[in-house]
């Protein structure tokens, strides 16, 4: 359906640093900074967007922070709009609540997807660039450790500065069959805020209902696997929506937590953010699972590419309570948490 890269960068502090509460803003801003020196060759103009530039297409800059303007041709998905979905999401594997001493790993994710998947060599020298000029408003160095796939295969050797072939896997989904009814429970927790806005309103739905999420969804996944190459999902969208809206929420602790960014474009910080917590559905949402547990990679609804809309996937029984729950950094996909609808390997 579509290929997709997951990795690991372990950045080593020269010293002190204390992150913001929102450590992926801090990063993506730095690494698209690097990024774009390294490979925009239109720099010395004014230029605020990478929209008709003659390479937009074969930018690897473009495809990570401004996808957009280069596929003429929308489908019906993507409702006409402009604003297609950047192809690499980030996400702390910290806890950003405590200042981090010198030489303790700090570690970020990376997924890469469809034509993005090539531009790691851009992509780790823009990590060492990124690390060695600093982050954070104090500017602290850091040493680029490792970038490792997240199979576990290592990528860059920082000792010999040389990078190792990568295999990007393949996201493969089955066709959902809405004629199946059968009851379920799946409890989804939000690491990081998570937000839909009601089209009605224009205000920040205060809960996130089954069908908002789901739908969500599906148009991110057409529109990645469709900036890939691939045709949309065969799917019965409408049939799907219907079914969605038969799924009920039976218990939520979620709590609206509000973040904000310092936009460069903007010279201004913006404020946005969205629900934590645990909601737990029941309901004929079993065609729904895969899409699910691939939803863990592709993050959902508003502001992903600053880190929002990542959650992962939990035991039922383990919503309603408040007890265990933990800040919004704390929150890690590891390897047991793979979308099971990961298929294969693409050789290079």
């Amino acid at each position: 359906m579509m290929r997709v890269l997951r990795l690991s960068a372990v950045l080593l502090p020269e010293r002190e640093i204390r992150f913001p509460p929102n450590p992926v803003n801090t990063l993506r801003g730095a690494l698209g900074f690097q990024l774009k020196r390294l490979a925009c060759f239109q720099k010395v103009h004014e230029r605020t967007t990478c929209h008709g530039c003659p390479a937009e297409a074969a930018c690897v800059y473009a495809a990570c922070f401004e996808t957009g303007g280069q596929d003429a041709a929308r489908p019906a998905a993507f409702g006409g709009n402009l604003d297609l979905p950047h192809l690499l999401v980030l996400e702390a594997r910290f806890s950003a609540a405590a200042a981090i001493p010198a030489g303790q790993a700090v570690t970020f994710g990376l997924a890469l997807f469809g034509r993005a998947v090539e531009a790691v060599p851009w992509m780790v020298q823009a990590l060492r660039e990124t690390a060695r000029v600093g982050l954070t408003t104090e500017r602290v160095p850091c040493r680029l450790a490792a970038v490792t796939a997240d199979s576990g295969v290592p990528l860059y050797d920082p000792e010999t500065e040389r990078l190792q072939p990568w295999v990007p896997e393949r996201l493969v989904l089955p066709v959902p069959d809405p004629a199946d009814r059968a009851a379920d429970r799946v409890t989804v927790r939000f690491l990081t805020p998570t937000s839909f806005k009601d089209k009605a309103t224009g205000r920040v739905r205060p809960e996130v209902e089954f069908h908002r999420l789901v739908m969500s969804l599906c148009r991110r996944l057409t529109a990645f696997v469709t900036l890939d190459g691939g045709s949309p999902p065969p799917w019965d969208f409408a049939a799907l929506a219907r079914l969605a809206r038969e799924v009920r929420v039976v218990a939520s602790d979620l709590e609206f937590a509000p973040w904000e960014r310092f936009s460069t474009k903007q010279a201004a910080r913006i404020r946005f953010g969205g629900v934590l917590g645990r909601v737990t559905y029941a309901g004929p949402l079993r065609p729904f699972r895969p899409l699910l547990e691939a939803g863990q990679w592709l993050r959902v609804g508003r502001g992903t590419s600053f880190g929002q809309g990542r959650y992962v996937l939990e035991a039922a029984e383990t919503a309603g309570g408040k007890n265990d729950f933990e800040p919004v950094a704390e929150g890690h996909l590891s390897a047991d948490n793979r979308p099971a609808v990961i298929a294969g390997q693409e050789g290079r």
